[in-house]
């Protein structure tokens, strides 16, 4: 089993997590939308993203790393949500990037990253973690069944 520990992003992992990023878009490439075509040229403000998250505390960068090396990372914020039965506000811990390298999958690391996620947002009153999910990523989607996480919504998308 791969050594590795989870820790809060600084700048000097942003390179790194920017190649993670490249091969999330990569991915999100193959599910067959044309959405993630062009992503190069969101690189330089996706990092710049990343380096202002990296500074404020309602933005969780959380990385994985073995060796020194960035290899997994996750991104999500704190958000209010109000349920028109009882107009009753909850916080909500929504992720907006989950990628673990390729070369070290099924090691634990996304499993590790979510529970310290579950940490970060319970400190901000947020006892649920939201994602979005293609409908085609199998891969994903036994993972995220694997955690716990229950289908609650399907987002549609209408292209013209």
């Amino acid at each position: 089993m791969l050594n590795f520990k989870i820790e809060k992003a600084t700048e000097t992992d942003v390179e790194q997590i920017i190649q993670l990023w490249i091969q999330l878009m990569q991915l999100h490439q193959t599910f067959g939308t044309s959405c993630f075509s062009g992503f190069e040229k969101f690189q330089q403000d996706y990092e710049t993203l990343m380096q202002a998250r990296i500074v404020t505390n309602d933005n969780a960068v959380l990385v994985a790393k073995a060796d020194g090396k960035v290899v997994g990372f996750v991104t999500a914020e704190i958000s209010t949500s109000v349920f028109s039965e009882s107009n009753n506000e909850i916080m909500l811990c929504k992720v907006d990037d989950i990628m673990i390298d390729e070369n070290f999958r099924r090691q634990k690391i996304g499993y590790a990253l979510i529970d310290n996620l579950k940490d970060w947002a319970a400190r901000f009153d947020a006892y649920s973690i939201e994602l979005k999910v293609f409908a085609n990523n199998k891969q994903g989607l036994l993972f995220y069944d694997a955690l716990g996480f229950e289908e609650t919504f399907k987002t549609m998308r209408l292209n013209y």
